[in-house]
């Protein structure tokens, strides 16, 4: 009888997961700051391009040109801007896209890290990493598009901190270029 109930305990054990419907489980778990941060999204448009920032940033944009703080700017520049402050501005300039992205004059301390070549929406683009030892913010990415021959549109994001913020990559990853 033992080893009928032992057989029977066994098949059962491999057999009935296989007959029920897959167990749905149900979990109070806190999303993370990753998938909380994507939902809370917003999306910027200028000219032909678009792309999402965090929806808690602050707009200070003016007329033609969008920008935006990951926290409150101080009243007036000057000086360092606080620790782990990003800024970022989007506008259109009337220069082609090579122009655009020829290396600053002397007077600027930039140090170019990266320089990459991409499409962006099937257009031509180039997004540039680098960092200064002068400037209010110590780091920087620039994404230039190509909107036509003698026009290109910049997102500039500046940062304060050692590393390039999760934030500013995922912006520039979402930039989409429409009609």
């Amino acid at each position: 009888m033992k080893k009928i109930l032992w057989t029977l305990s066994a098949l059962l054990t491999i057999l009935l997961p296989a007959l029920l419907p897959a167990t749905i489980v149900v979990s109070n778990a806190i999303p993370s700051q990753a998938q909380t941060q994507k939902a809370q999204l917003k999306t910027y448009k200028i000219d032909r391009i678009q792309f999402k920032a965090p929806s808690h940033w602050v707009d200070r944009s003016e007329g033609e040109t969008i920008t935006l703080y990951n926290q409150k700017p101080p009243i007036q520049g000057g000086g360092m801007a606080p620790k782990g402050m990003v800024k970022l501005a989007a506008f259109v300039i009337d220069q082609s896209l090579e122009d655009a992205v020829k290396p600053a004059p002397r007077g600027m301390s930039n140090t170019i890290q990266k320089t990459e070549r991409l499409r962006i929406s099937g257009q031509p683009a180039v997004r540039i990493y680098a960092t200064s030892d002068e400037a209010d913010f110590i780091g920087s990415v620039t994404t230039y598009i190509a909107k036509n021959v003698d026009e290109t549109i910049v997102l500039i994001t500046f940062y304060q901190s050692a590393q390039v913020p999760a934030s500013v990559n995922q912006i520039h990853r979402s930039i989409q270029v429409g009609e």
